[in-house]
């Protein structure tokens, strides 16, 4: 597996980055997700696409890049420019995705989990798309403890709690949710011990920007805000979940994800 020196530019990260370093995150993801070459993964909340050519280009994946705020012609252009031209570009929503049930031998979302996946119901959905034995894994921010309640809030988080912080949770309460789901197996959640390294080059990546998530973190001094990974393996249960009508009582949803 390739350094972030070399072939990947600091620069090229920055400007091709929305939060912060997402190969950064990636790599410390990877680290509890084996990969083999030739793999069929989405990259959910793939951003600019950083790491769906990452992705693609050191595993020869075939790589579908997904997001909700991204033109999927500015990313196709980018991934040509980046020796990614495989790599398939696509707007959508992550609640109304348009793959097979048992598509995907990895699932990835690399610092936008937080964003669509607090749902108790959105695990379930995503679930649909693995294969049996498929993985699952996420990388985001954290906080070491859950914050229950406002009187908890610590004072240097006051000011843009409500805007920012509160759908931030701990590592027991990622993993609580993955457990209930019921269709994972081999769930893994804690804190990266890559985690003060993105601490780190987060700060650096926003200097001389007004980043709220930046100035938390260079406030923060009782170590509250961290980085975790939550990764787990697709079981033999088929999910069920009234909400999407995609997924509502499926006939067609195989008995064995694998064949």
């Amino acid at each position: 597996m390739s350094t972030l020196s070399g072939k990947y530019d600091r620069n090229w990260i920055i400007e091709n980055s929305l939060s912060g370093n997402v190969l950064l995150s990636l790599q410390a993801l990877l680290e509890k997700i084996p990969m083999t070459s030739g793999m069929t993964v989405l990259d959910l909340g793939c951003g600019k696409g950083v790491t769906s050519v990452y992705l693609a280009r050191e595993f020869q994946a075939r790589v579908f890049a997904v997001d909700k705020e991204i033109d999927p012609t500015t990313n196709f252009l980018f991934f040509l420019k980046n020796e990614a031209a495989d790599v398939i570009p696509l707007r959508a929503s992550a609640h109304h995705l348009p793959f097979p049930h048992g598509f995907f031998d990895v699932i990835l979302v690399t610092n936008s989990y937080g964003y669509f996946g607090t749902d108790d119901k959105f695990l379930p959905y995503i679930a649909q798309f693995l294969k049996k034995d498929g993985r699952f894994g996420i990388i985001d921010i954290c906080f070491s403890r859950e914050i229950n309640e406002a009187s908890e809030i610590p004072a240097f988080l006051e000011k843009d709690f409500h805007n920012y912080w509160y759908h931030v949770h701990s590592p027991g309460w990622w993993r609580g949710k993955f457990e209930k789901a019921g269709v994972l197996k081999d769930i893994a959640v804690e804190i990266t011990g890559k985690s003060d390294q993105l601490t780190a080059d987060y700060i650096s990546f926003t200097q001389g920007k007004r980043d709220a998530f930046a100035e938390a973190l260079q406030q923060d001094k009782t170590g509250l805000i961290r980085f975790f990974t939550a990764v787990g393996t697709k079981n033999d249960r088929k999910p069920y979940l009234e909400r999407y009508s995609t997924f509502k009582a499926n006939p067609n949803y195989p008995d064995d994800l694998q064949e």
